[in-house]
């Protein structure tokens, strides 16, 4: 007798011996947990792909002058305060003030995530713009 033939078994019913194609069945639960276990891996490498374009928070480092004295003899006083907008701390970060030739250079350590640290520049007399720039700067 072949595969495809019929048969009967000792109760007189038919049963047949043919091959399927066919898949076996996935239970519901296999088949939520194969779905989330997908889910989970695409969204995780999305993730790593949006923080590796994005850069994860390291946001510019930002200087500005929030206070202005004359001294005695004419000398501009510069109160700066860099802020560090990001969400990475700084371990360092110069700022230069191009109101002097050569340019004055301050240097900033340890500046964390959403803070800000003051420093003070001192310019020739008439000095009215330090012309303030972030040259440098180091995340953590």
């Amino acid at each position: 007798m072949t595969a495809d033939e019929t048969q009967q078994d000792e109760t007189g019913d038919d049963t047949s011996n043919e091959t399927s194609d066919e898949l076996p069945s996935i239970s519901t639960v296999e088949l939520v947990v194969m779905v989330v276990s997908v889910v989970f891996t695409v969204s995780l490498f999305l993730f790593a792909t949006w923080q590796a374009v994005t850069g994860a928070g390291m946001a510019a480092p930002v200087v500005g002058v929030t206070e202005t004295s004359v001294e005695p003899g004419g000398t501009v006083v510069y109160t700066l305060e860099l802020r560090n907008p990001g969400s990475v701390g700084l371990v360092r970060a110069t700022v230069s003030a191009a109101c002097a030739s050569p340019p004055v250079t301050l240097t900033f350590e340890n500046v964390p995530a959403g803070g800000r640290r003051v420093g003070t520049v001192v310019c020739p007399a008439g000095t009215t713009d330090p012309q303030l720039t972030v040259e440098s700067w180091v995340h953590e």
